[in-house]
């Protein structure tokens, strides 16, 4: 995920100027992952094109994703003290998990094309690689 200007100066990743520069689009960025995440992001589309303004022409967005099925056991049986039950249940928007065809879509739409999708985990978890066009 993407960084505000003041959150990488506190990370030590840049300075807030440094920050600002790379936000303002005055650098672009080779490669972004969203591991496990995008599901628990209620405004996707606006993050993806956020994404997709940072990344270099040509960029690979990388997203990890377990499905809504393996997402529903895990979040309300196994994941007992997760950070969404820590703070009182999913929020509005959020998702347990994604099919493979919905980030896809969700992707497609914010300007990348699939470039590559691996399976793994009994085939409930994907890792997709998408390239900006």
């Amino acid at each position: 995920m993407g960084l505000s200007a003041s959150s990488a100066a506190e990370k030590g990743g840049a300075d807030a100027d440094d920050g600002g520069a790379f936000l303002n689009g005055h650098r672009e960025i080779a490669a972004h992952a969203h591991v496990a995440c995008l599901n628990h992001i209620p405004n996707r589309s606006d993050v993806l094109k956020e994404s997709h303004r940072l990344l270099k022409p040509g960029g690979r967005l990388i997203i990890i994703m377990i499905n809504p099925i393996l997402g529903g056991i895990i979040h309300n049986i196994w994941w007992r003290h997760s950070e969404d039950k820590i703070r009182g249940g999913m929020k509005d928007g959020e998702v347990g998990g994604m099919w493979n065809s919905s980030v896809n879509y969700l992707v497609s739409s914010s300007g990348f094309t699939l470039l590559y999708k691996l399976r793994f985990n009994l085939q409930l978890v994907s890792l997709m690689v998408f390239q900006k066009v």
